[in-house]
């Protein structure tokens, strides 16, 4: 399971090293955040959900953006028209 946090419509993942909420400093906080249910939930970090919809022939699928949703990070997906292509 990975896990993330939406910034500005944007998913962010935890970093290898870095700091809590409340400013102290952590040497292996994303295998914390990976490992400790607690701790992820006190940092705000969410399960990332990212299922990239089939895209029938002449389709593809484009990510649009991310939201939170019943406390998971969900990837926003659209599916069009592939542009033709100009060696056919």
């Amino acid at each position: 399971m990975s896990y993330g946090k939406i910034e500005g419509g944007r998913l962010v993942r935890p970093p290898r090293n870095g700091w809590t909420v409340d400013g102290r400093a952590v040497s292996g906080y994303r295998r914390r955040v990976e490992g400790d249910a607690a701790f992820r939930e006190q940092e705000g970090w969410l399960p990332v959900v990212d299922d990239r919809p089939d895209a029938g022939e002449g389709q593809r699928a484009v990510r649009t953006g991310w939201e939170q949703s019943g406390g998971q990070a969900v990837a926003q997906w659209e599916v069009v028209e592939r542009p033709p292509d100009p060696e056919a």
